[in-house]
């Protein structure tokens, strides 16, 4: 009741700003659909500096890269989700997510590892989604002692 009342979405992006960023998936469909690659890549740019604590933005460059076999160049997309826990308290879960999202199971699980090594409140959370990046990768978690701890 609150969020209706403040104007705000599930992701904290107001309401007016949402119609607006919508915009910018649109002419991204249509950079792409027209092999602006260059062109999508700056849209995606301006779009994280419209809404610079918006996670899914970054994500979305991240994906952009990866689609355009730019490997190299997400992790710079996503490092500051991981270093700045006051502007994106979930980044961590976000970038291992992706990570998991994306088959890059151990990038997924050296974020999720690190995430249980700085323990706190989500180390269990971080340990369980560790657990579950090594059955997928094939591996049973009882072969690596540090999810007990």
């Amino acid at each position: 009741m609150a969020r209706a009342r403040s104007g705000k979405g599930r992701d904290g992006v107001s309401r007016q700003s949402q119609g607006f960023h919508t915009r910018y998936d649109v002419l991204y469909g249509y950079y792409m659909a027209n092999h602006r690659d260059g062109d999508a890549e700056q849209l995606l740019k301006s779009k994280i500096a419209a809404g610079p604590a918006v996670v899914q933005y970054r994500l979305q460059l991240a994906r952009h890269y990866l689609d355009n076999h730019r490997e190299s160049d997400v992790p710079a997309v996503l490092q500051p989700l991981l270093d700045d826990s006051k502007v994106f308290p979930d980044g961590r879960v976000a970038v291992g997510e992706f990570y998991r999202a994306n088959n890059r199971l151990d990038d997924a699980l050296r974020v999720f590892q690190a995430g249980a090594a700085k323990g706190g409140a989500q180390k269990a959370a971080y340990q369980l989604r560790s657990a579950n990046v090594l059955v997928s990768m094939g591996k049973s978690a009882r072969r690596f002692p540090c999810w007990m701890t």
